[in-house]
């Protein structure tokens, strides 16, 4: 007889949907499993065969083929088991106590297995749930322990499972299921840790953290130490725009897969705080088995921000040109390659010599700045759209910006450039490329003639030029205006300074 189940995977940090094909027939009694399963998946036997005889199903003295297609994904992990269990259930089993395979045919199944009985969490319930609601499954039975958060992607119809016997008495003899309780584990979303009014004398740099907010600008920021450099960084998570309804799923499965199991849906953008030992795998991901995501993926839809930026190795900096410029990174290694989702965007801060004083008082000769900030490779440094070097304002005592007013402007511009970018599928401004930027964003003959004047006296590369005319246009969305004038240019050639 033959049963098709579906279920889900892990594969980096996606859900992928696969059919559990159980087909058993008479002959020497056995147990194959085919279809690149990992070894926790090839131990599932034992678990599945103890689980049955605990729960009064038997074991089949049968031949039973399980195979995990399609056959070319490498299956990881232990979500798959019930779906196994499931299948005997449907084929194998005597006549009165056997499944209908048809009460699957459009729902999804997940969970793991316990010796008696029990159906255990597993972790990336979200990423699961979804992939099998994007293939069309309308249904999906999952551990009650994981029922919460599955039932946070709607449109979805959630079957908590407690045990085997507890599957069979609600499919066969109409037991109510239990209820969805919502989860004890409780994940914490990245705050702010203060407010844009708390800096004072800073207005470029207040300046610098709206056009990162709305246009999605990598910025680096320059400047001696104490002028206010982490201070504009770590009150960013302040102003960033909330998660659509696509990224907070999106963003929530990552967590889901990295947590364990998450208790809501993320709604704030991810801020990650990296210490300059960070190594190259630790930044874009690695693994010899299986992928591990890195600090690019944690940071997706969010920002990325490396502090001591020179401090940090020339190795791990230079693996972020990659996703900084494509927004995914593939891991390649001998048993599988997969891509993982890398969309962030970069802030960087940085002194500007070892000594890290004053350029008034630096005791540090040009050969030295230079040696310490060719740390920063030219293609890395060239891929910041904003690179403003900071210092100490004694005209302006008191703050110049808040947290409210830069979300309000902040919000309206990123208004316009959906209603703008929608045409070529692009929302922000920072990830336009020249084409696009041509196409939907168009300069007056004046204003583009100033910005190649501009870009010709400075030796801009093409790169440059494009950056310029990005940070350009996210400026008048902040002011509300339609057309990029000379002073928006003028402006956003003032935000590209020469670092080295």
């Amino acid at each position: 007889m033959f049963a098709s189940i579906k279920s889900a995977t892990i594969l980096g940090v996606h859900g992928i949907v696969i059919r559990v094909e159980v087909h058993t027939s008479s002959g020497f009694p056995g147990y194959t499993v085919v279809g690149m399963p990992d070894t926790a998946m090839r131990e599932s036997k034992e678990r599945i065969r103890a689980a049955m005889i605990s729960s009064d199903a038997g074991w089949p003295a049968t031949r039973m083929t399980i195979n995990l297609a399609p056959a070319n994904v490498r299956k990881s992990g232990t979500g798959s088991e019930l779906a196994i269990l499931i299948g005997l259930l449907c084929t194998a089993t005597p006549e009165d106590k056997r499944l209908k395979v048809q009460r699957f045919e459009n729902a999804g199944v997940i969970g793991e297995l316990g010796l008696d009985g029990t159906i255990r969490p597993v972790s990336g319930t979200i990423a699961r749930v979804l992939a099998l609601r994007n293939s069309g499954v309308e249904e999906v039975f999952v551990p009650v322990a994981n029922a919460y958060e599955a039932s946070l992607v709607g449109d979805i119809k959630v079957f908590p499972i407690k045990s085997v016997q507890g599957l069979i008495a609600c499919l066969t003899q109409g037991e109510p299921w239990p209820d969805i309780v919502p989860s004890q584990h409780t994940l914490n979303e990245v705050q702010s840790s203060g407010d844009y009014s708390e800096i004072s004398g800073q207005p470029l740099g207040c300046e610098a953290m709206m056009l990162l907010a709305a246009g999605g600008h990598h910025t680096l920021l320059m400047g001696s130490p104490g002028i206010g450099k982490t201070m504009l960084a770590e009150r960013l998570p302040s102003i960033l725009p909330p998660l659509t309804d696509d990224e907070s799923h999106e963003i929530t499965a990552i967590a889901s897969i990295l947590e364990g199991r998450v208790d809501k849906l993320l709604t704030r953008r991810p801020f990650r705080h990296t210490h300059h030992s960070a190594s190259a795998p630790a930044m874009v991901g690695g693994g010899s088995t299986f992928a591990v995501p890195g600090e690019v993926t944690r940071a997706h839809k969010g920002v990325l921000f490396l502090d001591e930026l020179s401090e940090f190795t020339n190795t791990a900096l230079d693996v972020l040109r990659q996703p900084l410029e494509t927004g995914t990174v593939t891991i390649s290694r001998a048993q599988f390659s997969t891509s993982l989702p890398a969309e962030f965007t970069l802030l960087g801060c940085s002194n500007p010599c070892p000594c890290a004083k004053p350029r008034e008082k630096c005791i540090c000769s040009d050969v030295i700045r230079q040696r310490y900030l060719r740390k920063l490779s030219g293609p890395l440094l060239d891929r910041f759209d904003i690179r403003l070097e900071l210092f100490r304002s004694p005209y302006v005592e008191g703050p110049t910006h808040t947290s409210t007013e830069m979300s309000a402007r902040i919000t309206q511009a990123i208004e316009r450039q959906h209603a703008r970018n929608a045409d070529v599928g692009v929302v922000y401004n920072a990830r336009l490329n020249s084409m696009q930027l041509a196409q939907v964003v168009p300069l007056s003959r004046s204003v583009e003639m100033f910005f190649r004047e501009r870009v010709e006296k400075r030796e801009i590369s093409g790169r440059g030029a494009t950056a310029i005319w990005r940070v350009a246009r996210t400026l008048a969305d902040l002011d509300d205006t339609a057309d990029i004038t000379e002073l928006h240019m003028s402006r956003a050639c003032d935000f590209r300074e020469e670092i080295a």
